[in-house]
């Protein structure tokens, strides 16, 4: 069934309120996915849940009546946090829309030395975000924070139990990460580099503040050690 994310939706005792769709929505669901008045889809967001909807036409206009709610947002707090060095565009879009389907909740591009991309589009990546979230069926969408340098970042998140991602480091990923788990922390999150690597000064940094760990023995590139850490990471919960 069809998921659409909309932003604000009525208290249970108003389901048969109508709510007006945005343009770009009815264009969606009307014109790409070919829907008709009286079809049947899963409306979301991360403060009200999940909702059975109803599709209305009035002319060019749509409509939305929630019929039911499906599954409420749950309150168990679990951050996963992705620390990235922004990559070109494309690559970019991979990370946010594989690292959204992982789960994680907070997002944040962070410029290290070696960055060659420092300015990134947030609401196009947000977009992206919201379709991954469509599709994979979570309830949340993860939050982006504004684009850090790399030590400025690491005091401002100091609460979380951060892994960096450094090649052939002495502790490898698997020991570490059944570790963490027997702690159960509340927020956990992985730190990868730009392309060629973190510098020495970052890596040292990264020693002292965070936990390293190798991913394999292979260089892996930035977007598949993200979507490799975070699968670990996932596992571990």
């Amino acid at each position: 069934m069809i998921r659409l994310y909309i932003k604000g939706l009525p208290s249970t005792d108003k389901f048969q309120q109508p709510i007006r769709l945005q343009p770009e929505h009815v264009h969606y669901l009307t014109r790409v996915m070919r829907l008709q008045s009286g079809a049947q889809l899963l409306v979301f967001n991360e403060n009200e849940g999940e909702f059975l909807a109803t599709l209305k036409k009035d002319g060019p206009a749509g409509f939305l009546i929630l019929e039911e709610q499906r599954r409420r947002v749950s309150n168990a707090g679990f951050e996963i946090h992705l620390a990235f060095s922004p990559l070109k565009p494309h690559l970019t879009s991979l990370v946010v829309e594989k690292a959204t389907e992982l789960g994680v909740t907070h997002i944040h591009p962070v410029i290290m030395e070696r960055t060659q991309i420092r300015h990134i589009n947030t609401d196009r990546l947000q977009k992206i975000a919201t379709e991954a979230a469509e599709q994979s069926e979570r309830l949340t969408l993860p939050l982006f924070t504004a684009v850090t340098p790399l030590c400025d970042f690491l005091s401002a998140w100091h609460g979380v139990y951060w892994l960096s991602a450094i090649e052939r480091s002495n502790s490898g990923i698997r020991p570490i990460i059944g570790d963490i788990a027997a702690k159960m922390p509340q927020s956990i999150g992985v730190i990868i580099g730009p392309e060629g690597g973190f510098s020495h000064t970052e890596i040292a940094i990264l020693q002292d503040k965070t936990t390293p760990v190798s991913l394999g023995e292979q260089i892996l590139r930035s977007e598949t050690a993200a979507i490799c850490a975070l699968s670990w990471v996932i596992l571990s919960k």
